[in-house]
Protein backbone atom coordinates (compact mmCIF):
# COMPACT_ATOMS: atom_id res chain seq x y z
CA UNK A 1 0.00 0.00 0.00
CA UNK A 2 1.37 3.41 -0.99
CA UNK A 3 2.25 5.97 1.67
CA UNK A 4 -0.41 8.44 0.52
CA UNK A 5 -3.04 5.69 0.62
CA UNK A 6 -2.03 4.73 4.17
CA UNK A 7 -2.27 8.38 5.29
CA UNK A 8 -5.72 8.74 3.68
CA UNK A 9 -6.98 5.54 5.30
CA UNK A 10 -5.65 6.52 8.73
CA UNK A 11 -7.07 10.05 8.42
CA UNK A 12 -10.46 8.76 7.31
CA UNK A 13 -10.54 6.17 10.10
CA UNK A 14 -9.58 8.80 12.70
CA UNK A 15 -12.30 11.19 11.56
CA UNK A 16 -14.86 8.37 11.46
CA UNK A 17 -14.01 7.31 15.02
CA UNK A 18 -14.18 10.91 16.24
CA UNK A 19 -17.49 11.53 14.45
CA UNK A 20 -19.02 8.36 15.88
CA UNK A 21 -17.81 9.30 19.36
CA UNK A 22 -19.04 12.89 19.02
CA UNK A 23 -22.53 12.09 17.75
CA UNK A 24 -23.25 9.48 20.46
CA UNK A 25 -22.46 11.91 23.31
CA UNK A 26 -25.61 12.43 25.35
CA UNK A 27 -27.43 9.76 23.34
CA UNK A 28 -29.50 6.98 24.87
CA UNK A 29 -28.84 4.20 22.38
CA UNK A 30 -31.79 2.09 23.53
CA UNK A 31 -34.16 5.04 23.07
CA UNK A 32 -32.64 5.80 19.68
CA UNK A 33 -33.22 2.23 18.48
CA UNK A 34 -36.81 2.45 19.74
CA UNK A 35 -37.36 5.71 17.83
CA UNK A 36 -36.08 4.11 14.63
CA UNK A 37 -38.25 1.04 15.23
CA UNK A 38 -41.37 3.19 15.73
CA UNK A 39 -40.79 5.37 12.65
CA UNK A 40 -43.45 5.20 9.94
CA UNK A 41 -42.24 2.55 7.44
CA UNK A 42 -44.69 3.68 4.75
CA UNK A 43 -43.32 7.22 4.69
CA UNK A 44 -39.78 5.90 4.65
CA UNK A 45 -40.63 3.60 1.75
CA UNK A 46 -42.17 6.52 -0.19
CA UNK A 47 -38.85 8.38 -0.02
CA UNK A 48 -37.18 5.72 -2.15
CA UNK A 49 -38.75 6.54 -5.55
CA UNK A 50 -38.13 10.25 -4.92
CA UNK A 51 -34.46 9.58 -4.19
CA UNK A 52 -34.17 7.47 -7.35
CA UNK A 53 -35.88 10.26 -9.30
CA UNK A 54 -33.23 12.70 -8.03
CA UNK A 55 -30.52 10.46 -9.48
CA UNK A 56 -32.39 10.33 -12.79
CA UNK A 57 -32.47 14.15 -12.84
CA UNK A 58 -28.73 14.24 -12.10
CA UNK A 59 -28.12 11.88 -15.01
CA UNK A 60 -30.30 14.09 -17.21
CA UNK A 61 -28.36 17.20 -16.18
CA UNK A 62 -25.15 15.37 -17.03
CA UNK A 63 -26.53 14.75 -20.50
CA UNK A 64 -27.28 18.47 -20.79
CA UNK A 65 -23.66 19.28 -19.94
CA UNK A 66 -22.53 16.97 -22.74
CA UNK A 67 -24.89 18.34 -25.41
CA UNK A 68 -22.28 20.72 -26.91
CA UNK A 69 -19.86 17.81 -27.38
CA UNK A 70 -22.15 16.43 -30.12
CA UNK A 71 -21.82 12.92 -28.65
CA UNK A 72 -25.26 11.23 -28.51
CA UNK A 73 -25.86 9.88 -25.00
CA UNK A 74 -28.52 7.68 -23.43
CA UNK A 75 -30.29 8.51 -20.18
CA UNK A 76 -30.28 4.87 -19.03
CA UNK A 77 -26.50 4.58 -19.37
CA UNK A 78 -25.96 7.94 -17.69
CA UNK A 79 -28.19 6.86 -14.79
CA UNK A 80 -26.36 3.56 -14.36
CA UNK A 81 -22.99 5.34 -14.38
CA UNK A 82 -24.25 7.81 -11.76
CA UNK A 83 -25.49 5.01 -9.49
CA UNK A 84 -22.28 2.99 -9.88
CA UNK A 85 -20.32 6.11 -8.92
CA UNK A 86 -22.45 6.73 -5.83
CA UNK A 87 -22.19 3.08 -4.77
CA UNK A 88 -18.40 3.30 -5.15
CA UNK A 89 -18.32 6.36 -2.88
CA UNK A 90 -20.04 4.39 -0.11
CA UNK A 91 -17.14 1.93 -0.19
CA UNK A 92 -14.09 4.03 -1.13
CA UNK A 93 -14.39 7.81 -0.58
CA UNK A 94 -14.31 9.88 -3.81
CA UNK A 95 -13.67 6.81 -5.98
CA UNK A 96 -16.91 7.43 -7.82
CA UNK A 97 -15.55 10.73 -9.16
CA UNK A 98 -13.38 8.69 -11.55
CA UNK A 99 -15.41 5.49 -11.88
CA UNK A 100 -18.61 7.25 -12.98
CA UNK A 101 -17.12 9.14 -15.97
CA UNK A 102 -14.99 6.10 -16.87
CA UNK A 103 -18.02 3.81 -17.04
CA UNK A 104 -19.98 6.36 -19.06
CA UNK A 105 -17.10 7.06 -21.45
CA UNK A 106 -16.63 3.36 -22.11
CA UNK A 107 -20.32 2.63 -22.61
CA UNK A 108 -21.01 5.67 -24.79
CA UNK A 109 -17.70 5.49 -26.66
CA UNK A 110 -16.72 9.08 -25.88
CA UNK A 111 -13.26 10.34 -24.86
CA UNK A 112 -12.54 9.86 -21.15
CA UNK A 113 -11.24 13.43 -20.94
CA UNK A 114 -14.60 14.72 -22.17
CA UNK A 115 -16.51 12.63 -19.65
CA UNK A 116 -14.18 13.56 -16.77
CA UNK A 117 -14.28 17.27 -17.51
CA UNK A 118 -18.08 17.25 -17.72
CA UNK A 119 -18.15 15.76 -14.21
CA UNK A 120 -15.78 18.51 -13.05
CA UNK A 121 -18.20 21.12 -14.44
CA UNK A 122 -21.03 19.32 -12.64
CA UNK A 123 -19.11 19.50 -9.38
CA UNK A 124 -18.57 23.22 -9.93
CA UNK A 125 -22.34 23.62 -10.33
CA UNK A 126 -22.93 21.66 -7.13
CA UNK A 127 -20.47 23.71 -5.10
CA UNK A 128 -21.82 27.00 -6.49
CA UNK A 129 -25.33 25.87 -5.54
CA UNK A 130 -24.09 24.93 -2.08
CA UNK A 131 -22.39 28.31 -1.69
CA UNK A 132 -25.64 30.01 -2.65
CA UNK A 133 -27.49 27.88 -0.08
CA UNK A 134 -24.93 28.68 2.64
CA UNK A 135 -25.19 32.41 1.96
CA UNK A 136 -28.99 32.19 2.00
CA UNK A 137 -29.07 30.36 5.35
CA UNK A 138 -26.52 32.77 6.82
CA UNK A 139 -28.79 35.64 5.77
CA UNK A 140 -32.11 34.08 6.86
CA UNK A 141 -31.02 32.69 10.22
CA UNK A 142 -27.45 33.75 11.09
CA UNK A 143 -27.65 32.75 14.76
CA UNK A 144 -28.87 29.24 14.03
CA UNK A 145 -26.33 28.83 11.24
CA UNK A 146 -23.57 29.67 13.72
CA UNK A 147 -24.94 27.00 16.10
CA UNK A 148 -25.10 24.34 13.40
CA UNK A 149 -21.75 25.15 11.81
CA UNK A 150 -19.60 26.82 14.46
CA UNK A 151 -16.58 28.45 12.92
CA UNK A 152 -18.21 28.82 9.50
CA UNK A 153 -18.10 32.59 9.43
CA UNK A 154 -18.49 34.58 6.18
CA UNK A 155 -14.69 34.91 6.08
CA UNK A 156 -14.16 31.17 6.41
CA UNK A 157 -16.75 30.44 3.71
CA UNK A 158 -15.09 32.95 1.41
CA UNK A 159 -11.56 31.63 1.94
CA UNK A 160 -12.22 27.88 2.12
CA UNK A 161 -15.03 27.52 -0.41
CA UNK A 162 -15.55 30.63 -2.52
CA UNK A 163 -11.87 31.39 -3.21
CA UNK A 164 -10.87 27.84 -4.28
CA UNK A 165 -14.00 27.67 -6.43
CA UNK A 166 -13.15 31.01 -8.04
CA UNK A 167 -9.68 29.68 -8.90
CA UNK A 168 -11.15 26.50 -10.42
CA UNK A 169 -13.69 28.51 -12.44
CA UNK A 170 -10.90 30.77 -13.67
CA UNK A 171 -8.81 27.79 -14.79
CA UNK A 172 -11.81 26.21 -16.52
CA UNK A 173 -12.53 29.51 -18.24
CA UNK A 174 -8.97 29.65 -19.56
CA UNK A 175 -9.28 26.11 -20.92
CA UNK A 176 -12.71 26.65 -22.46
CA UNK A 177 -12.55 30.16 -23.85
CA UNK A 178 -8.86 30.48 -24.71
CA UNK A 179 -6.36 28.32 -26.62
CA UNK A 180 -3.83 28.78 -23.79
CA UNK A 181 -3.51 25.08 -22.90
CA UNK A 182 -3.08 23.90 -26.48
CA UNK A 183 -0.60 26.69 -27.25
CA UNK A 184 1.47 25.75 -24.18
CA UNK A 185 1.48 22.11 -25.29
CA UNK A 186 2.63 23.03 -28.79
CA UNK A 187 5.22 25.67 -27.95
CA UNK A 188 6.62 24.64 -24.56
CA UNK A 189 6.07 20.93 -23.96
CA UNK A 190 6.88 20.02 -27.59
CA UNK A 191 10.41 21.33 -27.09
CA UNK A 192 10.92 18.73 -24.37
CA UNK A 193 9.03 15.75 -25.78
CA UNK A 194 7.07 15.85 -29.04
CA UNK A 195 5.12 12.66 -28.36
CA UNK A 196 3.99 13.77 -24.91
CA UNK A 197 3.04 17.18 -26.28
CA UNK A 198 0.80 15.54 -28.88
CA UNK A 199 -0.91 13.42 -26.22
CA UNK A 200 -1.32 16.47 -23.97
CA UNK A 201 -2.87 18.46 -26.82
CA UNK A 202 -5.33 15.64 -27.50
CA UNK A 203 -6.21 15.46 -23.79
CA UNK A 204 -6.77 19.21 -23.59
CA UNK A 205 -8.98 19.05 -26.65
CA UNK A 206 -11.18 16.34 -25.15
CA UNK A 207 -11.31 18.21 -21.83
CA UNK A 208 -12.32 21.37 -23.68
CA UNK A 209 -15.11 19.42 -25.38
CA UNK A 210 -16.48 18.26 -22.03
CA UNK A 211 -16.60 21.84 -20.75
CA UNK A 212 -18.25 23.48 -23.74
CA UNK A 213 -21.56 23.72 -21.90
CA UNK A 214 -20.08 26.69 -20.01
CA UNK A 215 -19.80 28.52 -23.31
CA UNK A 216 -23.41 27.82 -24.29
CA UNK A 217 -25.70 30.45 -22.65
CA UNK A 218 -28.70 28.75 -24.26
CA UNK A 219 -28.15 25.84 -21.84
CA UNK A 220 -27.99 27.97 -18.69
CA UNK A 221 -31.76 28.09 -18.10
CA UNK A 222 -32.04 24.35 -18.65
CA UNK A 223 -29.13 23.61 -16.29
CA UNK A 224 -30.57 25.97 -13.67
CA UNK A 225 -34.00 24.33 -13.91
CA UNK A 226 -32.55 20.85 -13.60
CA UNK A 227 -30.47 21.96 -10.61
CA UNK A 228 -33.52 23.40 -8.84
CA UNK A 229 -35.48 20.19 -9.48
CA UNK A 230 -32.52 18.13 -8.27
CA UNK A 231 -32.20 19.94 -4.95
CA UNK A 232 -35.97 19.92 -4.47
CA UNK A 233 -35.91 16.15 -4.82
CA UNK A 234 -33.16 16.10 -2.17
CA UNK A 235 -35.21 18.24 0.24
CA UNK A 236 -38.49 16.30 0.11
CA UNK A 237 -37.11 12.95 1.38
CA UNK A 238 -35.43 14.73 4.33
CA UNK A 239 -38.77 16.28 5.26
CA UNK A 240 -40.56 12.93 4.84
CA UNK A 241 -38.08 11.16 7.10
CA UNK A 242 -38.67 13.84 9.73
CA UNK A 243 -42.44 13.33 9.38
CA UNK A 244 -41.96 9.57 9.85
CA UNK A 245 -40.37 9.99 13.29
CA UNK A 246 -42.51 9.38 16.40
CA UNK A 247 -41.84 12.69 18.18
CA UNK A 248 -43.46 16.10 17.87
CA UNK A 249 -40.37 18.26 17.36
CA UNK A 250 -39.52 16.51 14.09
CA UNK A 251 -43.14 16.53 12.91
CA UNK A 252 -43.26 20.33 13.11
CA UNK A 253 -40.37 20.65 10.66
CA UNK A 254 -41.22 22.71 7.55
CA UNK A 255 -39.90 22.31 4.02
CA UNK A 256 -37.83 25.44 4.61
CA UNK A 257 -36.29 23.81 7.67
CA UNK A 258 -35.58 20.70 5.59
CA UNK A 259 -33.87 22.92 3.02
CA UNK A 260 -31.61 24.35 5.72
CA UNK A 261 -30.84 20.83 6.98
CA UNK A 262 -29.92 19.81 3.43
CA UNK A 263 -27.42 22.67 3.20
CA UNK A 264 -25.85 21.66 6.53
CA UNK A 265 -25.63 17.99 5.53
CA UNK A 266 -24.22 18.96 2.11
CA UNK A 267 -21.39 20.84 3.83
CA UNK A 268 -20.60 17.73 5.85
CA UNK A 269 -20.71 15.44 2.81
CA UNK A 270 -18.45 17.84 0.88
CA UNK A 271 -15.70 17.74 3.49
CA UNK A 272 -16.16 14.14 4.70
CA UNK A 273 -13.21 11.81 3.97
CA UNK A 274 -15.08 8.69 5.15
CA UNK A 275 -16.91 6.10 2.98
CA UNK A 276 -20.38 7.41 2.24
CA UNK A 277 -19.66 10.32 4.60
CA UNK A 278 -20.33 7.81 7.39
CA UNK A 279 -20.27 9.43 10.81
CA UNK A 280 -19.95 12.94 9.42
CA UNK A 281 -23.34 12.83 7.67
CA UNK A 282 -25.14 11.66 10.83
CA UNK A 283 -23.37 14.23 13.01
CA UNK A 284 -24.32 17.18 10.79
CA UNK A 285 -27.93 15.94 10.45
CA UNK A 286 -28.14 15.45 14.21
CA UNK A 287 -26.91 18.94 15.02
CA UNK A 288 -29.22 20.50 12.41
CA UNK A 289 -32.35 18.82 13.83
CA UNK A 290 -31.38 19.67 17.41
CA UNK A 291 -30.93 23.36 16.56
CA UNK A 292 -33.86 23.79 14.16
CA UNK A 293 -36.49 21.62 15.83
CA UNK A 294 -35.36 21.56 19.44
CA UNK A 295 -34.94 17.78 19.27
CA UNK A 296 -32.83 15.88 21.75
CA UNK A 297 -29.43 14.45 20.84
CA UNK A 298 -31.01 10.98 20.75
CA UNK A 299 -33.79 12.10 18.42
CA UNK A 300 -31.35 13.97 16.21
CA UNK A 301 -29.11 10.93 15.82
CA UNK A 302 -32.10 8.71 14.94
CA UNK A 303 -32.99 11.22 12.21
CA UNK A 304 -29.39 11.28 10.93
CA UNK A 305 -29.19 7.50 10.77
CA UNK A 306 -32.52 7.11 8.96
CA UNK A 307 -31.79 9.81 6.38
CA UNK A 308 -28.37 8.26 5.74
CA UNK A 309 -29.86 4.78 5.39
CA UNK A 310 -32.53 5.75 2.85
CA UNK A 311 -30.14 7.85 0.76
CA UNK A 312 -27.02 5.72 0.81
CA UNK A 313 -28.99 2.48 0.97
CA UNK A 314 -30.59 3.36 -2.37
CA UNK A 315 -27.20 4.33 -3.79
CA UNK A 316 -25.56 1.09 -2.69
CA UNK A 317 -28.34 -1.31 -3.71
CA UNK A 318 -29.29 0.34 -7.02
CA UNK A 319 -25.61 0.95 -7.81
CA UNK A 320 -24.80 -2.72 -7.21
CA UNK A 321 -27.63 -3.76 -9.54
CA UNK A 322 -26.37 -1.34 -12.20
CA UNK A 323 -22.84 -2.73 -11.79
CA UNK A 324 -24.09 -6.28 -12.36
CA UNK A 325 -25.91 -5.12 -15.50
CA UNK A 326 -22.91 -3.19 -16.83
CA UNK A 327 -20.48 -6.02 -16.05
CA UNK A 328 -21.98 -7.78 -19.05
CA UNK A 329 -20.63 -4.93 -21.17
CA UNK A 330 -16.99 -5.21 -20.13
CA UNK A 331 -17.16 -3.04 -17.01
CA UNK A 332 -14.88 -4.63 -14.39
CA UNK A 333 -12.61 -3.64 -11.51
CA UNK A 334 -9.56 -4.86 -13.45
CA UNK A 335 -10.44 -2.63 -16.41
CA UNK A 336 -10.94 0.36 -14.12
CA UNK A 337 -7.61 -0.21 -12.33
CA UNK A 338 -5.82 -0.56 -15.66
CA UNK A 339 -7.35 2.66 -16.94
CA UNK A 340 -6.57 4.46 -13.67
CA UNK A 341 -2.93 3.43 -13.88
Amino acid sequence: MKGRTIVRVLLGASILIFALWYMQKGVNLDSMVEIIRQSNPYLLFLTLPIIIASHVVRARRWQTLLLPSNHPTHLGRAFKAVMIGYASNTIVPRSGEFIRPWVFARRENIPLGTSLSSVLVERVLDVLTLLFGICLVMFITPSRFAEMLPGFTPTVVALRLALPMAIIVALITLLVFTPLGVVAARRLVARIHVGFAAKLELLLTTVNTGMRALGEPRLYVRLASETVILWTLYIIPLWMVAMSLPFLSANTLSLMDASIILVIIAVGVTIAPTPGALGVYQSFAQVALVVLAGATQTEGLAFGILTWLVNYGVALIVGAICWIIESRNGISLRAIRTSSD
